[in-house]
């Protein structure tokens, strides 16, 4: 996905094969790169990756038998010099095992793609132009038309492909000197129902892999893999869990606990997602459990015992090692062009010694990501200007050990107020093996700029429970350069008062694993039960408010809000209340616009 110097495992995945099926143009090949997922991924040269597409997904709840629905985007160019002609066409989309989205050639020899498992809506689209020519630093809106078939139901996909004309640049690496240009694909997701529908999305399997160490990825790894299956109708967002347990002399001993990061799923995709444990584990029989939470409601749980044949070298090992930090989170005040320093205490909760390794690095989900604005996730980060003492130490059993972090901070970095790093301790036994791993965030406060909260609203939906209850899941991304720490609630209203709240609950995002300060260029899920078996009949407002703490235009400190919100209507079915969507232009008069909902 990204032509850089660091890349996660989906965008070194994405890159890899792009690069493989890259076209030839003029004696040089043609590099796509992809928009997906979170925000537009650029490449690190200046010459390359400077244009975006916003946003970055096309989602819309939509009246079956509706033409001319409108999804509006902007073509933007954030180069300084370099005009962009852009190329615009919709195809069909799908996701590959690794859950990264796809473009679907069925025309291509090596395509194996079951037309047939797609939701397609490609052909319900149009757009309505071709190609733009845009200036730098310009924007140039522009729109998808969907006419929605009648009758339809459930979700249908789509993408959005927008390419611009190769140029010639002088990026260092195998491209060098080539004609580049970029592709963006940009998920068109159709959302068509009333009532809402159930979603059947499984965990099938777990397991673990070796991977020997490669050119691209030089030090060996142990992942654990889960896969998933959607065989319903919904577009569901999911997290989940792998823990590993080691047979050691008739017993079992926990090696390692991961958390899978969000991802989403659409129906007839069956995806094989893996994640790095953090240690090497060696050859022996293990216990894996694998979790899910699918939509903010836990799923189904996968275990299994294996006979794995992993590293050669590390030792037998005695399990995780109960290491504990006394910070959730290590703030420090730093000046531009001066020296500060911050501290974290280390704890060793076992009996056993154990060496820890530290390693400090830019958030993961901070790499190679740009906000609306056209900061880059880099443009935060701070770990040329720490350094951690000592970098390498052990405990004794039940010892404690004090971390000094040296912060320089360079004279120039005046710009933003906050700047981030991940802390990483990985521990080790005697004999080498592994003892687990442990994180923190490090924030530098930058007392010398300021910056106001960019929250913004991403997405709410719904899906039945049980018979009138619901679970509510809504979605914000942090679109600015400082962190909050938020809570969120979702508030029921009725049309026509809207002071009278009839129902509060509380949402939280403990169960998408997601905890703690909300981190800039972080997307996080909140969910919450809707119950309307006691609501009289009628149409209501389905709010979700997310409050945290912010500066006013003056600097002053106050109580912020954002707010997702859609229209439901209550009804009475079989004898029992039930909820279903509602479009707004379709609503009772005085609710067909989305309003503010006071706290």
């Amino acid at each position: 996905m990204v032509y850089g110097k660091q890349s996660t495992q989906v965008e070194a995945n994405l890159s890899k094969r792009r690069a493989n099926a890259a076209v030839r143009s003029s004696g040089g090949p043609l590099a796509r790169v992809i928009g997906i997922a979170a925000f537009v991924l650029l490449a690190t040269s200046s010459a390359f990756g400077e244009f975006i597409v916003q946003p970055i997904i096309l989602r819309q709840q939509v009246t079956p038998g509706r033409p001319n629905v409108r999804l509006n985007f902007t073509l933007e160019n954030i180069s300084r010099d370099a005009t962009e002609t852009v190329s615009l066409r919709i195809a069909d989309l799908s996701q590959d095992s690794d859950g990264v989205w796809t473009e679907v050639r069925p025309d291509e020899p090596s395509s194996t793609m079951d037309m047939s498992a797609l939701r397609s809506c490609k052909d319900w689209l149009r757009c309505n132009v071709e190609s733009a020519v845009v200036d730098p630093f310009q924007r140039v809106p522009a729109t998808v038309f969907a006419n929605i078939p009648a009758g339809t139901r459930g979700f249908y996909f789509a993408a959005l492909i927008a390419e611009t004309e190769p140029r010639e640049t002088d990026i260092d690496g195998p491209y060098g000197g080539a004609l580049l240009g970029m592709q963006y694909l940009v998920p068109i997701i159709l959302e068509a129902q009333n009532i809402p529908i159930q979603h059947r999305v499984e965990l099938q399997d777990v397991g673990l892999i070796y991977e020997e160490p490669t050119v691209e990825n030089p030090l060996p790894s142990v992942k654990g893999t889960v896969t998933i299956a959607n065989s319903g109708g919904t577009y569901s967002r999911l997290t989940g869990q792998i823990r590993v347990w080691q047979s050691r002399q008739g017993h079992w001993a926990k090696v390692a606990e991961v958390r899978l990061p969000d991802n989403g799923i659409i129906p007839g995709v069956k995806l094989t997602l893996k994640q790095d444990l953090g240690i090497l584990l060696p050859s022996g029989k293990y216990k894996i459990e694998g979790f899910l939470w699918v939509d903010g409601r836990r799923g189904n749980g996968v275990n299994k015992e294996i006979d794995f044949v992993g590293d050669q070298v590390v030792g037998k090992g005695m399990g995780l090692a109960p290491i504990d930090l006394d910070k959730e989170n290590v703030f420090i005040d730093v000046t531009p062009g001066s020296t500060r320093t911050g501290q974290i205490t280390v704890g060793n909760g076992s009996e056993d010694p154990v060496t820890v390794n530290v390693e400090f690095i830019l958030p993961e989900h901070m790499l190679h990501v740009i906000n609306g604005s056209g900061i880059k996730g880099e443009d935060l980060g701070c770990v040329d200007w720490v350094t951690v003492q000592p970098q390498q130490f052990t405990m004794q059993g039940y010892g404690r050990r004090t971390l000094n972090l040296i912060v320089r901070t360079p004279a120039t970095a005046t710009q933003y107020s906050n700047y981030y790093g991940t802390l990483r301790l990985h521990t080790t036994y005697r004999d080498g093996s592994p003892a687990g791993m442990k994180t923190t965030h490090v924030c530098l406060k930058n007392g010398r700029a300021t910056a106001t909260n960019v929250i913004s609203p991403m997405s709410i939906s719904f899906a039945g429970l049980t018979p009138a209850r619901y679970m509510v899941t809504s979605s914000f991304l942090n679109n600015g350069v400082t962190h909050v720490t938020p809570r969120c609630k979702g508030i029921l209203t009725p049309v026509g008062e809207p002071d009278a709240k009839y129902q509060q609950f509380l949402m939280s995002s403990e169960a998408s694993l997601q905890r703690g300060i909300f981190l800039p260029f972080e997307t996080r899920t909140f969910s919450g039960v809707l119950d309307v078996s006691n609501m009289p009949l009628g149409f209501y407002r389905l709010t979700a408010v997310l409050e945290y703490t912010g500066r006013n235009s003056s600097g002053q400190i106050s109580q912020e809000n954002q707010q997702n919100q859609m229209l439901i209507e209550i009804y009475e079915q079989d004898g029992q209340k039930a909820a279903k969507f509602a479009e707004w232009d379709r609503a009772p008069e005085g609710a067909r616009t989305k309003i503010n909902i006071k706290l």
